[in-house]
This record gives C-alpha cells, structure tokens and sequence, in this order.
C-alpha cells in the first residue's frame, strides 16, 4: 500500500511548493490522448442506430390506419379545397376540417372508423411482436435474413 503524503523529494520543499511541483510532474507523465478514437476489435458488429437505418420498417398496418382516418376527414374534398387556395370562409378547407373531425367523434359511423383503425393498428403491433422475423411490406409477406 502506497504510503499518504507527498514523496521524500518534494516534501523537501515545502508543503505549498512541494505539492505544486508534484502535480507539475504528474501532468507531464501522463501519456497524450488519442485524438481519435480505436476502432472496434470486431468490425462485423454494427450498432443497432446503423441497422436500423439501413432497411426501411414501413408499418402497412399503421398507414392503413391512417388512410382510414384521412378518408374520413377528407370528406368534402378538404385537400382538393387546400390545392385551390379554398382555405377558410364557410365552404373552406378549415370548415370541412372542422365538421369532419367533429363528425368522427360524434357519429356512429366516425366512432366505427376510429375503432377500425385502432384495431387495424392493434392487430399490426401484435404481429410485428410475436413474429419478429417476418416482415410486411408492399404486397410481399417475407422473411427478414
């Protein structure tokens, strides 16, 4: 075990310079830093940001979903208004908007299309759970390698 204390040599020189000049020589001991850092050892291992990054995960359950919901809300061609400029007023793009959202929380219908996009939804994490290794994509069904 390493004895507390300043060493014999710097001790000589006093508490206050003595210290000082040990540290001095403790800093110039140190070896330089690596200004970049060392590769790893296993050069297949990827990090999970990198794999994630290289294949695209679209979710066709949670587009189709979301297409359910648009439909809904795009009755009275609101996005056909928002291309033509037709944005507020009474026949605007807003209103529509407006009515539409209203209607998918009040009616029967809107309240069905909400729990169908919800359950389409539901359905499509659960497949994504309990088989990770496939995959849905476009109009494929496959297996990831």
């Amino acid at each position: 075990m390493a004895r507390p204390g300043l060493p014999k040599k710097y001790a000589k020189m006093g508490f206050k310079r003595g210290w000082r000049a040990f540290k001095a020589a403790k800093r110039k001991r140190s070896s330089p830093k690596r200004r970049t850092p060392r590769r790893a050892n296993n050069p297949k291992r990827r990090s999970m940001a990198r794999r994630k990054m290289a294949v695209p995960h679209p979710s066709v359950t949670g587009m189709a979903a979301g297409f359910s919901i648009l439909d809904e809300l795009n009755k009275g061609d609101v996005i056909g208004d928002i291309v033509n400029g037709n944005i507020g007023g009474r026949t605007g793009a807003l209103t529509n908007l407006t009515v539409n959202s209203q209607n998918l929380i009040k009616t029967p219908e809107g309240r069905k299309t909400l729990l169908q996009a919800v359950g389409i939804a539901a359905l499509g994490a659960f497949a994504r759970k309990s088989l990770p290794g496939t995959k849905l994509g476009g109009n494929r069904f496959y297996f990831r390698p």
